[in-house]
């Protein structure tokens, strides 16, 4: 009993000096300013807090930046992540970057570095009195709240940002009827949108027909132009989020599981490092392709890649075979039809949007997979 309790005395002190630590690396001096006046303060939930704020002086009188951001959890995990996004934002903001810039730089490099059930949400400003300009970006965070002193009221300015998605599939993401000529990363893109509606997205769908997942994988510098299927490109950004279709031109040519396997860890790693999140889509299902080809191997392949590498999954192939089955499609019937195909790929690109809002923690409502 005497040592489990100076074990808690020695962990409350600690703690005590973490928090006394995290206490020292907020702001010390305002900014100095002819035009605005700038105030900040901290009240943490616990000793250890994921809250942050910093002001970053550049030495001109009425040049700065202000940094503001909240890691998910609270306690010493949150504490640490903060402290991390500190040191990497600080230098950033003296390196000449937009704030947007800033915040993508600070996400990749926090990305590398924390688990991916840890996140942070942020904003970066930057003041000139030489201007008088005011210049943010936001990350996830909340709305800015502007009070305007001559109306005597106070609006929120949404944070937006961009979402720049390059699809990589097979023919079977495009339906030649659908408004868009996409198919499900057309909907999804749409979905996306409605769900988002402060965010710019872009898609950008690269077709790789006839292509194993080893084939995408040596030609990824091309893929990540974001060529579209109508010629369009992602007027030079890289993708912000990578969504896979892969596995049935292997399956079909009965390739070496371990061969795909290792193919997709090295994809997944190529964009990852390119700053670039993952989705991977497995298999389309139809109900002659089990008597035609072995799917089992890369469906467990897929499912094991994505646990390992911590990637989300959209289970195309279980989907549809549960659509079938429950008869909401009838796929055993030897003419589909264009309007068949368009709602195929609406429920699909409807999924698919729900998958990358659950991933990204906007928390959607619970899918509803049935078609409609």
């Amino acid at each position: 009993l005497i040592k489990e309790m100076g074990d808690r005395e020695r962990m409350r002190h600690e703690l005590h000096l973490s928090s006394s630590i995290q206490r020292q690396l907020l702001p010390k001096k305002l900014p100095r300013s002819t035009m605005i006046d700038v105030y900040g303060k901290m009240i943490p939930a616990k000793e250890m807090s994921g809250d942050y704020f910093d002001f970053i002086d550049h030495g001109s009188q009425g040049n700065f930046h202000i940094c503001v951001g909240d890691v998910s959890g609270k306690g010493l995990p949150a504490g640490l992540v903060m402290v991390m996004a500190r040191s990497y934002l600080r230098p950033l903001t003296k390196s000449g970057l937009a704030p947007s810039e800033i915040l993508a730089e600070a996400n990749r490099l926090l990305y590398a570095d924390t688990r991916r059930d840890v996140f942070m949400s942020a904003l970066v400003m930057h003041w000139s009195d030489e201007t008088g300009r005011f210049v943010w970006s936001g990350a996830g965070h909340e709305h800015l709240l502007v009070y305007r002193n001559a109306t005597r009221r106070t609006e929120a300015i949404k944070a937006g940002g961009r979402l720049d998605i390059l699809v990589i599939g097979s023919r079977s993401a495009v339906v030649a009827a659908a408004p868009d000529g996409t198919g499900f990363p057309g909907r999804m893109t749409a979905a996306l949108r409605e769900r988002l509606p402060s965010i710019a997205i872009a898609m950008s769908l690269q077709l790789q027909v006839k292509k194993t997942a080893a084939d995408v994988v040596a030609n990824l510098g091309r893929l990540l132009e974001g060529k579209s299927l109508e010629g369009r490109s992602l007027e030079g950004r890289s993708p912000t989020l990578v969504v896979w279709q892969t596995g049935t031109v292997d399956a079909i040519r009965s390739a070496d599981p371990d061969d795909f396997r290792a193919a997709l860890g090295q994809g997944i790693a190529a964009f990852r490092k390119a700053g670039a999140d993952v989705v991977l889509v497995n298999l389309q299902y139809g109900p002659r392709m089990e008597t035609m080809i072995s799917t089992a191997p890369y469906l467990d392949v897929m499912r094991v890649v994505a646990q390992e590498r911590e990637v989300p999954l959209f289970d195309r192939f279980g989907i549809m075979h549960y659509w079938s089955d429950t008869g909401h499609f009838n796929l055993f019937g030897p003419v589909h039809g264009a309007a068949m195909a368009r709602r195929v790929h609406d429920c699909l690109g409807r999924a698919l949007a729900r998958v990358v809002l659950d991933a990204a923690g906007v928390n959607p409502p619970q899918p509803d997979l049935r078609a409609r």
